[in-house]
């Protein structure tokens, strides 16, 4: 149900390397990647997030800052689209770094809704 939604993000998206849908316990629920050269890292690297995302969201709780909805990381060799589906589950889109990043943010955003109504499904 989900890995045809997450292809299209990653097809669409203009650099990008992979893409997850997870839990904030940072089970992986679904993923699709360009290549395999990198999976090990891409996992690792979105199961720790998870404790980061609930970290912040914590953070903008004490700082009655409102609901977290997306979060964007650029690091020398990878960006990371964060988009907050729900309050237990998240999509993260991994970018080469000189990818423009409006183009993935937008493709998340098209998308949560039918992620959302995936979820709910499931649950």
């Amino acid at each position: 149900m989900f890995k045809p939604i997450l292809q299209s993000i990653l097809d669409e998206s203009s650099g990008a390397l992979g893409v997850f849908l997870l839990g904030d316990d940072g089970i992986v629920i679904e993923q699709a990647r360009t290549s395999h050269t990198a999976a090990d890292e891409q996992l690792t690297l979105v199961v720790e997030l998870a404790a980061g995302i609930k970290n912040i969201r914590q953070t903008a709780d004490v700082l009655e800052a409102g609901a977290l909805n997306e979060v964007v990381i650029h690091y020398e060799k990878l960006s990371l689209l964060v988009h907050i589906l729900t309050d237990e589950y998240f999509v993260v889109l991994f970018l080469k770094p000189d990818a423009i990043s409006g183009k993935g943010s937008y493709l998340l955003k098209r998308e949560a809704g039918r992620l959302r109504a995936g979820l709910n499904q499931d649950i």
